[in-house]
């Protein structure tokens, strides 16, 4: 009896990450994704840093650590040994796993708790973290010490997963981090956005708007690695062709205003719009919906969900040859690969417009071939905690 009742005893999970709502990044939305599904089937908590203007999000149990502004930026920055009441919150459920997705403070903090009390830890790597922080800090000293801690952190973990194979052999190669790694993917949500009856209709007059043009779009947070000028160069090569194309960019972020400045100066501004961050998932699956093609010109991302949501939606994509977003992309049949060079997006681009047919089916045949569901992954993840809860816990009993 006793067995039984233990066999039908929903874990609890807790998922922590350094950032939070209403600043919005890729691991955000997938510590939502995973939080708001295991929580159907599991007692799901996210351990995130206290925003003053954060939404209520009542799908799943959240713990708000106490936090400080992070500067310019809008982030917060936690404070978890300076929240006097956080540890009493955390010993109110005994966890049987804890899964990192950011290897900051909260992180270092939930790793310590997490061995103080004898659970299972994970951490994902979900970004390259060298090149963050080669962007954001500015002092020599201070970027050794950040990937130091970073390291760490990510070294205190139980068990490693990654976001691609990409990031498995960034953490293994460049980290030199020699722990087994599990690829756990990413997945696409747009896809349950668009039986609302009003997608069509905003579909309709996106399209209306800019009448035959081709139609590309680019979304995510406009910061200098994403290496957004590229496209807006390929835009004004195909200008110069008389090959008519608008660029739609989806997204904020501090390279912003540069952006905007280099399509002026090219002479292409009318071609290269800026939606801004688009947080309605309908209006967004909308785009994606009335879009030709998707430009993916980072070798940033591990695992763009950009191109994941392309994938749901059978939105064709470009991506650059060799980077995490390229895997498992064939060029002309479930998608285009391009050198990341201005010239190689817009030769790319060119060929796609005169090849409309083979452009759809490049779409449907990304759709079969690489699209995976957040249902279906979190279904995956919740088999793996119950395998480390109960591997971990065998070892611990000996």
């Amino acid at each position: 009896m006793e067995k039984d009742k233990e066999k039908d005893k929903k874990i609890r999970i807790l998922e922590v990450v350094d950032n939070w709502f209403p600043v919005v990044d890729g691991v955000v939305k997938v510590v939502h994704n995973y939080a708001k599904r295991l929580n159907k089937k599991a007692e799901c908590t996210v351990l995130a840093p206290k925003y003053p203007n954060s939404p209520e999000i009542k799908e799943y149990e959240q713990i708000k650590c106490a936090s400080v502004s992070g500067g310019k930026f809008g982030v917060r920055l936690p404070l978890p040994r300076e929240d006097f009441v956080l540890l009493k919150k955390l010993r109110e459920k005994e966890y049987d796993i804890i899964h990192c997705h950011s290897p900051a403070t909260l992180c270092g903090y939930a790793m310590k708790y997490a061995k103080n009390h004898g659970i299972p830890t994970v951490f994902t790597v979900h970004t390259k973290y060298h090149e963050e922080i080669e962007a954001n800090v500015k002092v020599k000293s201070l970027r050794k010490l950040a990937m130091k801690i970073v390291l760490d952190n990510i070294r205190k973990a139980d068990y490693l997963w990654a976001v691609s194979e990409s990031a498995k052999k960034m953490l293994i190669k460049d980290y030199k981090i020699p722990k087994e790694c599990k690829v756990v993917p990413n997945g696409g949500e747009l896809e349950e956005y668009i039986s609302e009856s009003d997608v069509r209709g905003t579909e309709k007059e996106i399209r209306e708007k800019y009448k035959d043009s081709m139609i590309l779009l680019a979304v995510g947070r406009l910061v200098k690695v994403k290496n957004f000028p590229v496209i807006i160069k390929a835009v004004k090569i195909l200008s110069d062709k008389k090959i008519d194309v608008t660029l739609l960019i989806a997204g904020k972020g501090e390279a912003e205003k540069g952006l905007k400045e280099l399509a002026k100066e090219l002479g292409v501004a009318e071609k290269v719009i800026f939606l801004g961050e688009i947080k309605d998932k309908t209006k967004l699956a909308s785009y994606y919906l009335v879009s030709d093609l998707l430009l993916m010109p980072s070798t940033f991302d591990t695992s763009s969900l950009a191109v994941k949501d392309a994938y749901a939606l059978s939105l064709p994509v470009a991506v650059v040859r060799g980077a995490p977003a390229a895997e498992g992309v064939k060029d002309g049949i479930n998608g285009f690969l391009t050198d990341g060079t201005p010239e190689s997006f817009a030769e790319k681009i060119e060929f796609a417009d005169k090849n409309r047919s083979l452009l759809k089916e490049t779409g449907k045949k990304g759709h079969e071939e690489l699209y995976l569901s957040w249902d279906k992954i979190t279904d995956d993840v919740l088999e793996y905690y119950k395998e480390i809860i109960s591997e971990y816990n065998s070892v611990k009993k000996k």
